[in-house]
């Protein structure tokens, strides 16, 4: 399975109409739409109800969608780390955090980093303690900050 119908999966999914996701995604509509029909054979089960107007998800179409997007970010993060040069504190840092106190000085940390480290941006996702540690465990996120009970 290819990385680009993991794309045309998500941009589907995300415009919940093939017409507008070919536009977006620069294909024709045809293609798409072959190119979604050909995954759903693939994997032996309808990712998409096809409307008039609008694309709705499946019970399996709402789960592959959730991998998909896990994939993607992943292979965009890889990509991202091969091509920066080892000598530049530059990228993408990925933290988890329950909404804590704790929060305030993963902040102050990041901003003061920053200062030091322009080409460094920060993505915040929060989340209870099961679904961040998973998100960690794959890779999601280079660290996170729990509680437990």
């Amino acid at each position: 399975m290819e990385l680009r119908l993991f794309r045309y999966f998500l941009a589907v999914a995300k415009e919940q109409n093939i017409t507008k996701a070919a536009r977006v995604l620069c294909v024709t509509q045809p293609t798409l739409s072959r190119q979604l029909s050909e995954l759903e054979a693939e994997l032996g089960t309808q990712l998409l109800i096809r409307g008039k107007r609008k694309v709705t998800l499946t019970d399996k179409g709402s789960l592959f969608r959730r991998r998909a997007e896990e994939i993607v970010m992943l292979a965009d993060r890889a990509e991202q780390e091969v091509k920066t040069p080892d000598y530049l504190a530059k990228g993408d840092i990925y933290i988890g955090c329950a909404e804590t106190e704790t929060m305030r000085l993963v902040a102050k940390t990041a901003k003061e980093l920053q200062q030091n480290y322009h080409n460094l941006c920060y993505h915040l996702s929060s989340g209870n303690a099961e679904d961040l540690r998973l998100r960690l465990e794959k890779g999601l996120l280079d660290f996170c900050v729990l509680m437990d009970p």
